[in-house]
């Protein structure tokens, strides 16, 4: 433990040697003959310049502060660590120097050593380029040599040892020295029995661990494990006195011999009441600066001098101030920057200047931006002690609160002139309806010229309704005010005015309550509603009631027929053949026609009938009290005579007829809907029966309508249950008798009705457009199944699949076929599409766009059912025609009708003419069939060929 305050002499060398004694201990910059020695005895050392923090270390240096060869240096290493606790700071500050200035400096001090040794170097420290490493921040290298014996030890010192005795003895702070194996305390010091309250005896038979708190000791025994060498300095700890209370230390430790044994000698200072004194100052602090930031005004804080101690966000929002700025602290720089922001920046300075000059004053002033804010500005002194130290300055924003004041102040200004220029009328009445006082447009609302004229009236003689007022102010008494009150009021003249009323009750002290409100003339409104309703329940062409209303008037008048258990009739017509006047002559003649017929109409009922237009040339009639269908059809009867009558429009002379349904209450119907719907029935059987006539509804015609219904409720069903299959019927060649082809035939696997034929459905799935979605079913799975055959070995056979009329006007209808044949894999030239004459020429143009499509894609094209239609031989030539099917009605007239076997030998000669082959429909019997054979027909189908089969048994048939 031997040690000198005083730094053994360098031996003179010269003159380098004495410039070198003159510096000894502090930093120089003259180069040293030693710092150009290398050698096992040099020691190097690189560090953190900032820190310390230990970077590398040579095998010397590691030597003496005991660090093994290979170890790397702990991450919280630092050089100074093993220094004298007097060598450090001042060690420290010369290498922040020498990265500072980037030129090397000289310096002496002393070294604890592993042992405990303290040893005087001389030390070369240089700043290490960037680029000789990675990463962090700067770094220094020293380069050290020992000097501690180079000169004799000096007379005269006190021993040494117990100069270290009395400083440990009587140092303030407590200490002690523990054995570095056992943790045991091997010496306290006086202060340490004291701050601690164990006796020196409690101590030397205890370990450091008895000073910890439990919960501590693992962290020490983990610190103790990093092979704590030389010096450790500030580390923080919690120990825990006899008494049990826990404090805060920090602790500075050194490894030493202590008899001969290895030890740490520690000093520790207890710094538990400095951490509650930071933390409360800096919870006082974060108490502040959250003052300062929630409050609404701008702070901002300044010594004598002007310089910024402190402001808050809201200052510097207010003044439109950078944080940068503000930071500077530069008040001049501060006080021009605001200068433009101001309307009298002049006036602003000399305030300022004045405040300055007389510390002790407070003020308050009112400053105007110029961008339109006005900012109260409040000054106070800051004193400490009594003494000003400075000034706080508060900004409040109170444009928004000046301005409502200004705001209410116009407001009170021109509430008298809203008063009496208000569109609305404006009144206040008392509670028994005297008008008090009201503007020009109220009086006007109740037939008067002037508000004098008013005045002093009373409200009850103004109403239509004499109760209503009344009634209107018991609701007040209660509410305490009502909104959008609709009431009609009679002027002084007499004529009746629609007024909304809002008023409310006002306690109207010593003269009793008071009612204020407003009146605004909605007589326009109210009419132009009236006018809404009427046109929502109205025909606007015809001025009839529409169907809502039609419907509305069946309801009620269903319920009376029930409570007085009454009939009532009612009539659907349909004007005959009125889309021809529309076509011919225009809408605008077909309005003034159906306006015509509205008019008849009219006149043919009685008060007590309804007449409605429901639709373009649809109209109902509803005839209550009527018993039995007797009376309503000489009703009928007395319509169709009417309508018929001829009418002139535009100088053309109409005839239009109508076609009548009649529908009976109860026997048709219970219901609205029940009964427009047999009356409809019944209409559409008049149009069969010929028109221009009337039918009363029939159970039978229900019965048909509800069959239909079922049907097509079941075709859904079926599509959507995979109901439907196909079967297929052998094409023969009649040269070779082999099978050319086959034709897929659609059928309907019905759950209760069993197998359905086409005849039966076709009709109704065109109505309802399912015809669509189940051909294009019909055609993929045809296809499918010919791949499947041609798969399984079959001959190539050519597949035929009917079209619908409806199919053959869809505009994808060839993508659809690209398509299906495309994910099938069915040679197109395999498929042939089949579809009727009368189809073909609905749309001519359209029909040959299609074919040619569908002959380009390599399809062939048939004509199905020739001869049954109206088609004009010369589109025969335009057509891409591959086939034609002769139709079945011909060839069954072959064994009795000359003029039928003339029809088919006509056909098969005009085909073959085009170059377009034949097949024969229907073919039963043999005599068909020779007779076929003799006229060159190509083709035949039929029974007499073979039934339709299921794909499972047409096979055998075809090989």
């Amino acid at each position: 433990m031997r040690s000198s305050a005083t730094p053994p002499a360098l031996p003179p060398s010269g003159p380098s040697g004495a410039k070198a004694n003159a510096g000894r201990g502090r930093g120089r910059a003259s180069r040293s003959p030693r710092e150009r020695r290398s050698g096992p005895d040099a020691i190097v050392w690189e560090a953190e310049a900032e820190t310390l923090a230990l970077v590398t270390l040579n095998r010397r240096a590691r030597e003496l502060i005991g660090l093994p060869a290979r170890r790397r240096p702990d991450a919280a290493a630092r050089w100074s660590s093993y220094l004298h606790p007097s060598d450090r700071l001042r060690v420290l500050d010369l290498c922040r120097e020498v990265e500072r200035e980037g030129r090397r400096l000289d310096v002496e001090y002393r070294l604890l050593t592993s042992t405990g040794k303290v040893i005087w170097l001389h030390d070369v420290v240089r700043p290490v380029p960037r680029t000789a490493h990675r990463g962090g921040g700067a770094r220094v290298r020293g380069l050290a040599l020992q000097i501690t014996g180079l000169v004799p030890f000096q007379e005269g010192l006190p021993d040494a040892d117990e100069q270290y005795r009395l400083l440990f003895e009587r140092n303030p702070l407590p200490m002690w020295v523990y054995d570095f194996e056992t943790l045991r305390f091997l010496a306290v010091n006086q202060a340490a029995i004291h701050h601690y309250g164990y006796s020196r005896d409690e101590f030397l038979a205890m370990t450091i661990n008895d000073i910890r708190p439990p919960e501590a000791i693992p962290a020490l025994l983990a610190d103790l494990k990093s092979n704590l060498v030389g010096h450790r300095m500030d580390t923080q700890w919690t120990h825990r006195t006899k008494d049990g209370r826990l404090i805060e230390v920090e602790v500075a430790s050194h490894s030493l011999l202590f008899a001969g044994r290895p030890a740490r000698i520690v000093l520790a200072n207890d710094i538990t009441r400095r951490l509650a004194a930071e933390a409360e100052t800096r919870r006082s602090l974060s108490v502040l600066r959250s003052t300062l930031e929630s409050t609404a005004d701008g702070i901002l804080v300044v010594d004598r001098q002007g310089k910024v101690v402190s402001y808050n966000r809201r200052f510097a929002q207010i003044w439109g101030i950078s944080a940068a700025l503000l930071e500077t602290n530069d008040d001049a720089a501060l006080l021009a920057s605001v200068r433009d922001r101001l309307e009298d920046p002049q006036a602003f300075l000399a305030k300022v200047h004045e405040l300055y000059a007389e510390p002790e004053v407070d003020s308050f002033d009112v400053l105007e931006f110029a961008d339109g804010r006005i900012i109260e500005r409040y000054s106070i002194p800051q004193l400490l002690d009594g003494q000003p130290v400075g000034r706080v300055w508060s900004f409040r924003d109170v444009t928004e609160p000046r301005r409502a004041e200004a705001a209410l102040r116009a407001a009170a200004e021109r509430y008298r002139t809203l008063f009496e220029r208000n569109l609305a009328g404006v009144f206040r009445t008392t509670l028994g309806g005297t008008v008090l006082e009201c503007n020009d447009a109220f009086a006007r609302i109740l037939g008067f010229t002037a508000s004098r004229e008013c005045i002093g009236t009373d409200m009850n003689d103004y109403y239509v309704d004499e109760r209503q007022r009344p009634a209107l102010v018991e609701q007040l008494v209660v509410r305490g005010a009502l909104t959008d009150q609709e009431i009609q009021l009679r002027r002084r003249d007499g004529t009746p005015v629609w007024a909304l009323a809002n008023s409310t009750l006002l306690g109207g002290g010593a003269g009793g309550d008071v009612i204020e409100g407003t009146l605004v003339d909605i007589t326009r409104r109210k009419d132009a509603e009236s006018q809404l309703v009427h046109q929502a329940y109205h025909d606007a062409l015809t001025g009839l009631p529409n169907r809502i209303l039609f419907q509305d008037r069946l309801t009620q008048a269903l319920c009376l027929a029930r409570r007085n258990e009454r009939g009532l009739a009612v009539l659907f017509l349909d004007l005959d053949q009125f889309k021809l006047v529309n076509d011919t002559l225009g809408h605008a003649a077909g309005d003034r026609l159906l306006q015509a017929v509205a008019a008849r109409l009219r006149q043919s009922v009685r008060r007590s009938d309804t007449v409605a237009r429901v639709g373009g040339d649809e109209f109902n009639l509803l005839l209550p009290d009527v018993e039995g269908g007797n009376q309503a059809a000489r009703m009928a009867e007395k319509i169709l005579a009417t309508v018929a009558q001829p009418v002139e429009i535009d100088g053309h002379r109409l005839y239009i007829t109508t076609s009548i349904g009649i529908s009976l209450y109860p026997s048709d119907g219970g219901d609205a809907e029940a009964l427009l719907t047999s009356a409809d029935i019944a209409m559409y059987r008049a149009k069969e029966m010929g028109r221009n006539g009337f039918q009363l509804c029939t159970p039978a015609m229900n019965a048909r309508s509800l069959e239909r219904l079922t049907l097509e409720n079941d075709l859904r069903q079926g599509i959507e249950r995979q109901e439907f299959r196909l079967f297929y019927q052998a094409q023969v060649d009649l040269a070779t008798g082999r099978t050319a082809g086959v034709e897929a035939l659609l059928r309907w696997q019905h759950p209760s009705r069993g197998l359905v034929s086409p005849d039966a459905f076709i009709a109704v799935a065109e109505e309802a457009r399912l015809i669509v979605p189940l051909g294009e079913w019909a055609l993929r799975r045809a296809c499918e199944q010919a791949v499947a055959w041609q798969a399984a070995g079959l001959p190539e056979l050519r597949l035929a699949v009917n079209l619908s009329a409806l199919q053959f006007q869809q505009r994808t209808l060839t993508a659809g076929i690209r398509r299906i044949l495309d994910e099938t894999g069915l040679d197109p030239r395999h498929l042939e599409i089949e579809i009727t004459e009368s189809a073909a020429m609905h749309n001519a143009a359209l029909t040959v766009e299609v074919l040619a499509a569908l002959r380009g894609m390599g399809v062939r094209i048939a004509i199905d059912d020739f001869g049954t239609g109206h088609a004009a031989l010369a589109y025969l030539k335009h057509f891409p025609i591959d086939a034609l099917k002769v139709d079945r009605a011909f060839v069954a007239d072959i064994e009795a009708s000359p003029q039928g076997r003339a029809i088919i030998t006509a056909i098969i000669n005009l085909a073959h003419g085009l170059g377009i082959r034949v097949i024969a429909e229907g073919v039963e019997t043999e005599e068909q069939l020779r007779f076929l054979a003799a006229n060159g027909c190509d083709e035949y189908q039929g029974f007499l060929a073979g039934p339709p089969l299921p794909p499972e048994q047409l096979p055998p048939r075809v090989r």
